[in-house]
């Protein structure tokens, strides 16, 4: 595409950004939020333009606008090039003034629309509704309280009308080369389970796997992520009744026969569908932080996190009498994170020995008493991380863990990563905002790790 005016011709995929007289290429920047890049003067009367302050809005590393350059030698017009790396974003041209409060909304609201994180589930006949309903809900749903921190597309190995499970077809529009854009590939089960995968679709995981998109599969999505070697060596999950199947066919694989969810960071594995729910709320968790997670998940009437090490079903059959049900006690504990809540304490507010407690948390909740409560601390923080100021001591103090080292160990094993590291990452992080999302420029540098 050439420059405006003609002034010189910028590199294909290269676009265009012009920014008229009553707003200068200086205030552009700041409202890119000061990328960190060199202004090079090239044409008749451009001015030279020193380093703008630095802040990595469009991921870490340098950027460099090629030129910036006047139209005519005269005008104060702009014109500035960014790499097709950090945006595709076009205004008009215009000679025409236009008021600084709407370009300063138009520019934020290109830049936030191209910066989404593009999630594309691969389908398959006949397709299970409802395992695709559950990650569509999480990262396709418009919630207007909320920005939209992705886009949701679906694709399958031949567009057009595809069968489900429940008897009508679904209009899938997209074929495999949607693969090619997604940042997050998602297989929503695969009917029948352990059915081969053809070998077109397996190439495509591969090649969106090396090109370093996120895989994940919901319940017996596996199976595909198996097929296609992404499991091999690593511990995965699936539907409790197909832990045996998916064990005895690739023997290559750890099986979790037990666990919610397992995440290795590029590749992750649920169990049956509500914890296909789960695994998709963590990692809308790891893309933007416990905070935004948690408005995800009040918004579908959800508890905000279950841990992925969490039972995938109770171990005695019979439902729990409504005088057993541990809410009111977690509900309490939450509310006194800050105090000491020893296991005899939390057995004194319900009214049991610590032994009937214990036991109660193993049915009910599929952990300890000791490891659910460390794991709200731990949720605590990290929204206390994202939303203050507040010196990691007193954070260690209001979440119940007593000192800064505490936390630091505490986070750091929960986490990957520190409490200072999470917040430089997620800091300032209010439901309406958000870093970047995982796979894209502005994915965080949260390490890789493996939750069982």
């Amino acid at each position: 595409m050439a420059a405006a005016r003609g002034e010189h011709d910028v590199a294909a995929g290269a676009v265009a950004f012009l920014a008229l007289d009553d707003l200068p290429v200086q205030d552009v920047v700041a409202l890119l939020g000061g990328v960190d890049v060199d202004f090079r003067p090239l044409g008749p009367g451009a001015k030279s333009i020193s380093q703008p302050r630095a802040l990595s809005v469009f991921g870490s590393g340098r950027r460099t606008i090629p030129g910036v350059t006047s139209s005519g030698g005269t005008s104060a017009t702009w014109t500035a090039y960014f790499p097709v790396s950090v945006m595709l974003l076009m205004l008009p041209i215009s000679r025409r003034r236009i008021p600084r409060s709407r370009v300063r909304k138009d520019i934020r609201g290109y830049i936030h629309a191209m910066n989404r994180h593009r999630v594309t589930a691969l389908l398959n006949p006949p397709q299970s509704p409802f395992e695709l309903a559950c990650a569509a809900e999480v990262f396709g749903t418009v919630r207007p309280q909320l920005p939209a921190h992705y886009d949701f597309r679906v694709c399958a190995d031949h567009p057009g009308p595809l069968p489900t499970t429940v008897g009508y077809a679904m209009l899938v529009e997209d074929g495999l080369d949607a693969l090619d854009e997604a940042d997050t590939v998602v297989v929503p089960g695969w009917q029948p389970p352990g059915t081969p995968a053809p070998a077109r679709v397996l190439a495509a995981l591969r090649a969106a796997h090396r090109r370093g998109a996120r895989i994940i599969s919901i319940c017996t999505g596996a199976f595909v992520l198996a097929q296609a070697g992404l499991l091999d060596g690593r511990a995965a999950t699936t539907h409790w009744r197909r832990t045996g199947q998916l064990a005895a066919a690739f023997p290559e694989v750890r099986v979790e026969a037990d666990v919610l969810y397992v995440d290795h960071g590029d590749v992750a594995t649920s169990a049956g569908i509500g914890a296909g729910i789960d695994l998709c709320l963590h990692l809308v968790r790891s893309d933007h932080g416990a905070a935004y997670a948690t408005e995800v998940a009040r918004s579908m009437v959800l508890p905000p996190h279950r841990e992925g090490s969490q039972l995938q079903y109770a171990v005695r059959p019979a439902p729990a009498r409504t005088d057993e049900s541990l809410a009111p006690l977690l509900e309490w504990a939450t509310a006194h994170l800050d105090g000491r809540l020893t296991l005899d304490r939390l057995a004194e507010r319900a009214g049991l020995s610590s032994r009937t407690l214990a036991r109660r948390f193993a049915e009910q909740l599929g952990t300890s008493p000791g490891q659910w409560l460390l794991g709200r601390r731990i949720d605590a923080a990290r929204v206390l991380l994202e939303q203050t100021d507040l010196p990691v001591e007193t954070v260690a103090t209001r979440v119940g863990l007593a000192s800064a080292v505490n936390l630091r160990r505490r986070f750091r094993t929960a986490v990957g990563t520190t409490p200072g590291a999470y917040r430089q990452i997620f800091g300032g992080a209010q439901p309406e905002g958000g870093a970047g999302g995982a796979g894209g420029e502005g994915s965080s540098s949260i390490p890789e790790r493996a939750i069982r």
